[in-house]
Parts: structure tokens; sequence; C-alpha cells
């Protein structure tokens, strides 16, 4: 029996092994794999890079990547799939350029000066090897993307091929400027198309259409037929490689078309690439044919012309290849003579024919025309072997029957005897397939099968059950039935991702009578699965020696296992599935049937230790690159909350309050995270962190108190945002306000955040509120609208009678965050302008802009941030007279956090500029004291909000990065910069002015006494330092 439990081991981890690991296996210390796959035809290759890409960019179109590696060089990846590298890229690109510049010249004479285009080829590489015939006179160079082009320019080797004069670089749809060309009677003597796969197969084996598939249509082809005709010009496409059968289907239809169309001379030919799948690539050829006309050619004689053998000049080729000037890598005309000779299937128009061997089909035609050389009729004829079909059958039987026989013989005579003998002499040893433990239920229709089937006995196990599936049992009615078969029709319609989820628990504490039960064990997993809907095909349980319980379940959608300790009361439990309904929601369901409470018999006065529960889950595999419609921006277990917080398998309590709700405009997640060191609450929107009870004071509080100190008597407030209420709370902390508008977009989440969240919108301690909830303060109202409606429809107009704010406070969603309801607030300028027009003259705007800039991140308008750098480029155009950047780290969130504080008028900067007596003045003129006695502020004080006011260096270091400089160049070049022109927003000239203000008084004040005020004013920053000075308050 020993042989029956490795097979069901050997199911086992075969199973688990099967299961996609976790993308950190795919790498190693400072390198990254990048993995081709072509499951048509089960072929996968991979190629070592580092880790960190030289180069990434997100364009509107795909994600662009350079990386370095040691033996290929430079690697150009777009969408995750290789599109070459610096070491092999000599081979596609000189093949793709000088076949069919060297065929043209071989068979016309250059009476006049060339003209080619090129279509696709972002790189690059094909316009640089064109460039090298004197007789190209000019190039037009068409590709979609502008962001391969600017990625290749800076990191490629060869970018300096779109600055000949003879290149006419065109950004915009290839398909659609051949078809103005050709409607223009535009015409060229070579076309080069270097596209992308115009399809992809997914695990069904369905072909889905790409985008750059209309470069391989009827019409795209009938149009480049029409620019080449009149000059009798060359085409020279990429096809695609032969050995994957869904591309030789489509290479034979490309070359039907091409043959309809009126081309001649087609030929595919293919070349060796070691970094493409299969290790090859193959182009098609055609010649146009010079004649006239428009008629669609499908006659026999246009088959003919397609088949007919080219006649070239190849001493002509020769004498041009030793004229170009340089070097090639790969193309060499005797390359050139036999790419195409090796006549592979795709040449063959006839798919049947196409299939077979081109070496076979000529032996064949050979052997036909001359039977006198054949092998077979040189061997005479009395040793010639013949066998009939009832001979052939005669030795299959046999020899099956041999097989058969001997296998039950071996089993009868050698292998049950040896078990059963082993049986016998270990009494305590009990091996059972079957036995009294209950059987699986039927929730669904499974596939047929056996699952587990044998078992080996141990010493290590006392007893062991192998329980199936009864499919005779149903666990629900023929109603809930009939509702399953359907959701599973419906289920099935859904795309399977190669990817699994996992969740691990371990509990402690456990009662050891249940943990040392088989049967009680067993019943426990039954009844799991049917709650979580589940499907358990059969399970393997083993009551261990001296004491424990060992049992592994398959399951239709993966595997369930667990293993107990009884006398220490724990039971680890791991459960993963390959479906998309999160595990986490059967949690209380795995803590009712493994975790009851333990009893101390004997001592009814004595308590058992309260059950612990410790418990983890993540997402394994491959996901994003599987599916075109997949966005990892849109599963929130894919961000912070499944990769930072859920996945931790430590001693601590992770209780969910709010899970997976979902809101008309986002998902909602509210955990108590309970630690030794206290009890925290953590927000997530959409998976993203946005505020924790034990950071939210320092966030909320560094967002509302020092826009609020800038305003001389803020009154009126709004709030954009702000759904859980803290903001709301740290501005009612303020005596001057009468009024405070909130608009919140989501009144879900904000009725989810009273209920789960309400220290956050805690008012009963604020002598100066009259509510115990800041939602229902008589100062407050609270507008469940879009803020992108309220302000347009309020401020919006050329003449709005509506009560202007003194201070609005941009609570929103991060910047950088892909959904809808940030995009309006950061994009639209006329929502800008109804902010500015919103505030009162001395109004003050303030808005969170999400994790601060980084010291190693590119210059502001160049990197990620886009959004935000739209965004202040909007409050400066609009009329902003000066706007400050300042960076609170202590919000517990993984980066310190950076807000904005924008003020209308340039007289109110000065009161930014407060020393910390004047600070903590104000406020203790303006605070509202508490209740309780306790410090009306958590986290800030004048020190804090002092330091607010010199920009960190990393934003210095980004904003000279933007204009142009190093950080270090800064000191000297910004005042001539700024001595001509108005900038409201430059925090390192800020930084620079703050330096000189602080470290040498006597300087500023020299440079204020110098520069007229008309210098001044050009020159907000510094003017706004010598204003405060001169109104009387000290600037620093």
């Amino acid at each position: 029996m020993r042989a029956l439990l490795i097979i069901s081991l050997c199911v086992l981890f075969g199973g688990l092994h099967l299961a996609p690991a976790d993308a950190s296996e795919d790498e190693g210390d400072g390198w990254k794999t990048i993995v081709e796959e072509e499951d048509e035809i089960d072929y996968v290759q991979s190629l070592i890079v580092d880790t960190a890409p030289i180069a990434s960019l997100q364009s509107p179109y795909q994600k662009i990547e350079v990386y370095q590696s040691g033996h290929w060089g430079r690697v150009l990846v777009i969408d995750d799939c290789l599109q070459l590298t610096q070491k092999d890229a000599a081979h596609y690109n000189e093949m793709l350029a000088h076949v069919p510049v060297m065929e043209y010249l071989s068979r016309h004479e250059a009476k006049e000066p060339l003209r080619a285009l090129v279509v696709g080829g972002g790189d690059g590489y094909v316009v640089a090897e064109l460039l090298k015939y004197s007789t190209i006179a000019s190039i037009d160079h068409v590709e979609l993307d502008e962001g391969v082009v600017n990625v290749a320019k800076e990191h490629l080797p060869w970018a300096d091929a779109w600055k000949d004069d003879r290149v006419n670089l065109i950004i915009g749809d290839g398909a659609a400027f051949v078809q103005k060309q050709a409607e223009g009677g535009a015409s060229y003597h070579i076309i080069v198309q270097d596209a992308s796969d115009p399809f992809w197969l997914d695990d069904d084996g369905k072909e889905t259409r790409l985008p750059s598939s209309v470069l391989y249509d009827r019409s795209h082809f009938e149009h480049m037929h029409k620019l080449l005709r009149p000059l009798d010009g060359v085409l020279m496409l990429q096809a695609e490689a032969y050995n994957i059968p869904s591309n030789l289907k489509s290479i034979r239809n490309w070359r039907n078309l091409l043959r309809d169309i009126g081309f001649e001379n087609g030929r595919y030919g293919s070349i060796a690439i070691p970094t493409y799948p299969t290790g090859q690539i193959g182009f098609f050829i055609a010649h146009a044919g010079g004649s006239s006309g428009d008629k669609v050619c499908t006659s026999d004689v246009c088959d003919d012309k397609m088949n007919a053998s080219l006649e070239l000049d190849w001493s002509r080729i020769h004498a041009q290849f030793d004229a170009l000037p340089g070097e090639t890598l790969y193309y060499h005309p005797r390359i050139h003579r036999s790419y195409c000779e090796m006549n592979p299937p795709a040449n063959n128009p006839d798919p049947d024919a196409g299939s077979e061997d081109p070496s076979t089909s000529t032996t064949n035609s050979t052997t036909n025309s001359s039977p006198s050389s054949t092998h077979s009729e040189s061997i005479p004829s009395q040793y010639a072997l013949r066998m009939t079909a009832r001979l052939l059958l005669i030795v299959i039987l046999a020899t099956t029957a041999f097989a058969f026989g001997f296998g039950m013989a071996w089993r009868l005579v050698i292998l049950e005897p040896h078990i059963f003998g082993q049986q016998q002499e270990d009494t305590a040893s009990s091996v059972r397939i079957g036995g009294s433990l209950p059987h699986p239920k039927a929730t669904k229709e499974v596939p047929q099968g056996t699952h587990m089937s044998k078992v080996f006995p141990s010493e290590a196990f006392s007893t062991s059950h192998i329980i199936h599936l009864d499919r005779t049992l149903v666990s629900e009615d023929p109603e809930d039935s009939e509702d399953a078969s359907g959701d599973s029709d419906d289920e099935e319609e859904d795309e399977h991702l190669p990817s699994v989820q996992q969740l691990l628990v371990d509990f402690k504490n456990v009662d050891p009578h249940f943990l040392n039960s088989e049967e009680r064990l067993a019943q426990s997993l039954i009844e799991l699965m049917e709650e979580a809907e589940l499907t358990l095909l059969s399970y393997n349980c083993h009551s261990l020696v001296p004491i424990g319980v060992s049992c592994v379940g398959i399951l239709a959608e993966s595997f369930v296992a667990f293993h107990t300790w009884p006398k220490e009361g724990l039971i680890y439990f791991d459960l993963s599935t390959n479906g998309e309904d999160s595990l986490i929601g059967i949690l209380p369901n795995i803590e009712k049937w493994f975790a009851p409470v333990r009893k101390i018999p004997g001592d009814a006065a004595k308590e058992a230790p309260e059950t612990k529960m410790k418990w983890s889950h993540r997402l394994r595999g491959f996901r994003q690159g599987y599916s075109p419609t997949f966005k990892r921006y849109e599963h929130p277990l894919e961000e912070e909350l499944g990769n930072f917080f859920l996945c931790r398998h430590r001693p601590e309590m992770k209780v969910p309050l709010v899970f997976a709700e979902e809101t008309n405009f986002q998902h909602v997640d509210i955990f108590e995270h309970r630690k030794p060191e206290g009890t925290d609450k953590i927000l997530y929107l959409d998976g993203v962190r946005q505020s924790s009870l034990r950071g939210e004071a320092a966030y909320h509080e560094a967002l509302v108190h020092p826009g609020m100190l800038s305003h001389p008597n803020p009154r009126r407030v709004a709030i954009i945002g702000g759904g859980e209420g803290a903001t709301l709370r740290e501005v009612l902390k303020h005596n001057t306000v009468e009024e405070v508008v909130m608009a919140e977009i989501d009144g879900e989440l904000v009725e989810m955040c009273r209920e789960h969240l309400p220290e956050w919108s805690n008012c009963s301690d604020i002598t100066g509120c009259d509510a115990d909830s800041c939602f229902e303060d008589s100062r407050a109202t609270i507008v469940i609208e879009d803020a992108f409606k309220y302000f347009i429809d309020a401020f919006g107009g050329p003449e709005s009678q509506r009560e202007k704010f003194d201070l609005i406070i941009m609570d929103a969603l991060d910047p950088d965050k892909l959904v809808p309801i940030v995009g309006s607030l950061y994009k639209d300028n006329h929502f800008v302008n109804s902010i500015f027009a919103g505030l009162s003259d001395e109004g003050v705007f303030v808005m969170q802009l999400g994790q601060t800039s980084d010291n190693a991140d590119p210059g502001r308008g160049l990197g990620p941030d886009i959004d935000e750098d739209h965004m202040i480029e909007g409050l400066e155009s609009i009329g902003f007279a000066s706007i400050h950047a300042y960076d609170e780290g202590h919000a517990l969130f993984d980066a310190p956090w950076s807000y904005l504080v924008c003020f209308k008028d340039i007289n109110s900067r000065a009161r930014w500029y407060k020393t910390p007596a004047e600070i903590d003045l104000e406020l203790h003129r303006r605070l509202y004291p508490m209740k309780s006695g306790n410090p009306p502020l958590l986290f800030a004080d004048a020190a804090m909000i002092r330091s607010y006011q010199i920009p960190s260096k990393a934003e210095e270091n980004v904003e000279c990065r933007g204009m142009g400089v190093h950080a270090w160049e800064c000191d000297d070049w910004l005042p001539e910069k700024f001595s001509n022109k108005t900038k409201p927003f430059c925090p390192a000239f800020e930084r620079h002015a703050r330096q000189i203000l602080e470290n040498d008084t006597q300087h500023f004040e020299a440079i204020c006494s110098h520069h007229s005020d008309e210098w001044k004013g050009k020159v907000p920053i510094l003017g706004a330092h010598c204003t405060g000075k001169s109104a009387g308050g000290t600037a620093i």
C-alpha cells in the first residue's frame, strides 16, 4: 500500500506545483525574467534582464520599457512582450530594410531618386538601415505611438535616424496615412511595413483581433498596391513565424490576398533570430508588377505570376552591397538569396500540401518519376518484408494480453500478499478506502473521475481514510440546483485567468478532543465546503501517532488542507481556489466549524483561554497581461489592501468591519486591526489606504490648520470630499467659522464612516459644537453631490450671486487614482476656475496631492504625477498669486504626504510666514477648548506648522529637474530665470529664498531694499517675504 500513498501524495504536490508561483519566484537578486509563451505549441522561453528598467513609459496605447541585459544589451519591451534586443535586432531589421531595396535596384536602373515609406517600426532601426542608400531621396515614416519613438531616441543606439533631413516622421495611424496617400495620387518605390502582431489567441484558441490588424486587411493591401504600381515598387512586410499553426494559416491568407490584388513574385522568407518565439521570424516580399488599371486580379494567370520565380541580377546586388557605407551585422546577398529558397510551408497556397515536409515532397516526386532509383527497389524481392492487416492486429492483441496478464499476476502473487502481510503483522494499523467518515455532497455538476484512490500503511499514522464524492447525494433543493446551474452557466462565460487565491488560518486554544477526532474534523470540512459553495471531490484523512489528525482535500477549484496539534490546541488551515470570489468572506464559517470553544473538564469555575485566530490572504499567479480587459486598479485586492495588509501572517487580529462593499463610485473596506500596542482602524477605498485611526490626526490637522491660520478671519469654509468627517471636525474647532459646506459625491461612504468610524466625526468634546456628531452640527451643511457640479453651478457663471468662501479644502482621492470621480476634479479647467471664483478676495485654497515627490523622481510634468502637475498649472494660469507645497510624514502612509496651499491675494502670503510664537498665539486665540481639558490638537503645534514653510529638498530637486538643470545649479540659475516673469509656484526658488532669509538676514534686507516694487511684484515668492517684513511682521 505504500505505492498508493506515494501516488496520492504525488497527486497533491503535483497539483501544488501546477499552481502559479509568486512573481518574486521569477526574480533573483537584481534580475528578473521576461517570459515569452506560445501556448498553441507548448513553447516557453525567457530572457534575463536587470530588475529595474532603464526607462518606463505608459503611453496612451501601451506600456513601453527598456531593460539592460548582460548578454543581449538593451532590451525593448512593450506591454510585457519582448520587441527587440540590441544584440540580435540586426537579424530582423537589416533583412526588412535591405531585401526590398536590393531587389528593386537589381531590376531597375536608378534613374530617379527613390521614395520609401515605413509603416510602424517605431524603434527606428529600419529607417536607419534605409538611410545607408544614397539613391533614397526621402523616407516617410509613419508611427502611431510617439512614446516608442521618444524612448528609442533616448535609449537605443540608432536614435540618430530621425535627424536625417531625408526622413519625414509622421505620428499617426499608418492605415489612414496609406489610404490618404493612395487617394491623393502619391507613389513609392519601396514600402516596408514593420507592424506588431495582428491577432492574439486565448487559452481556448479563440482569435482576438488587435489594433494592428487593420494593417493586414485587404483594403490596406490594395492601397499599398496602388502606391507601388506606378513605379513597379516592392512591398516588404513582417509576416510572423510559420512554426505556429495559427500564424501559418494567416500567412497563407495574406499570400492569397496579395495575389488577388495583383502583386507578383510573392515569397515568404524565414530568418533565425534567437530571442523571438521558436527562434524564427518571417517576412513576405512581393512586387507590384507595374500593370495599369484598378481591376482586381483573380485569374489563374495572376496566380502564375505570384508563383513565378523571380529573376534577379545577383551581380548587381553584390555590387550594391559592396557600395554600402559601413558594415551590416547580419544581411548579406548570400543570406538574401537563401532565405526564400528553403521553401517553407508558408509558400505553399494549398493548406494540405503545405503541411507536408518540403524535403519529403521532393523525395516522393523523385521516387514516382524514377522508380529504379528508389531504395526499396534495390533490395532483392526474396528479402522484402510484407505485413498484412490481419498479422498486425494479431500482434497488437497478443502484446496487450501479455502486458495485462503479467500486471495482474504481479499484483496477485507479489504485491497484495506483501501489503496484507504487513497489515496483519501490525494490528494497530487500519488502512481503509471509504470507511465510516462522511461523504462529500455534490453541489453542482462535476467531471467524472477518481481522486486519491490509493494509500499506503505507515508507522506514522494509526488510521487512514480516503472518501470520495457521493454523486447520489445532493445538498440543496431542486429549485436551488436550477439556480446554481444557471449561475454556473454564467460563470463559464467569465474569463479564467492563470491565478489562485490562498487563505491561511491558524487557531490557538481549540478544544483538543475536537482536534483529535478524525470524524468530527471530516464532518466540519464537509459542512464548511457546502457553506462556501466549493466542490470537495475527495479527501484523505490520517490519524497520526501518537496524536493529531492531518487531512488533504481535492477541490474542483483547487485544494484544502489542515493539520492539528491537540495537546497545544493548534490547527493550521490552508485553502486555495482559482475563483474570483474572495475567500475572506468565509472566515466566520471557518471559525465556526474549526475553532469550537475549548473546555476544561472537572473545573467548571476555571475559564478556558480565549480562542485566538491568525490569518492571511494573498493572490498568487498572474492576471495582468493575460486578459486585454484586466485592469489592476479595478481590483482592490491587487492594491495596498491585498499586497501589504491582508497578506501579512502575524500574531494580530484583522477584523473586517466592512468588506468588499461596493458603492456607486468605489469599493469600500474597513478593518479593525488589533495589535499588541493597541487597536487601529483602517479605511481602504478601491484597495488603497485612505486613513487610519492612529494616523488620521496628523493627516487632517496638517490639511486644515495651516491654511486656516493663513486667513485673517475664515467665516465660510467649503470641503470637497472628506466623507469620513475628520476634515469637518478640524474646521469646526475654529471659533471664527460660521458655516461649513461639505460636498461629498458618495453618500453611501458617509453612512459607512458614521457607523464604523465614529471617531473621525466625533465633535462631542469641542465646546463650540452643539452636536455629538460633526455631521449634525448646526454650522455644518452636508451636500451629497458631485463637487464638480456643485461649484460649476454655484460659481461657474460670470455673474454668480452666491456668497463666496474664505477657505476651500479639497480632501478628495489622490490625483493619480485611476477612477472616474477623480478625473473631473483634477483635469477640468472649468472646475478650477469655479474654485477660484468661489473664493473671497483674501481666499485660500488647500488640497492634498497624495504621496510626496521622491528625490529620484523625474522633473515636474515628466513623471507619473501628470494629473497633479496639470492641476498646478491650472491653478497658476487662472490667477492664484502664490502657491506653496508642504509635506507631512506622520500620517502612517507608506511615504510622506504632500499638500498644496494657494493664495488668491499676494498680500495673504505674508501670513503664511509667521514665527512659532505668532502661530502659537493664533492657535490659542482661534481654537475652541475641549470639554475634557485635553489639547484641541493631538499632533500639530506651532513648531510643526512652522516647519511647513520650507519645501522639502526632494521638491526642489524635482522642480529643478523639470527646468532642465541640476539641483545644484538652481542657486545661481533661479534668480536669473524669475527676474523677468511671474511664477506663483516654484519650490526650488522658494527654498532658495528662505535659506537666504534664515541664514543671512542682512543679505535678505539688501535684496528687499535694492529691487524695485515692480520687480518684487514679478517674483511673488520673494515679494511676499519683503511684503511680510515691511508690513510689520517678521517673516520667519
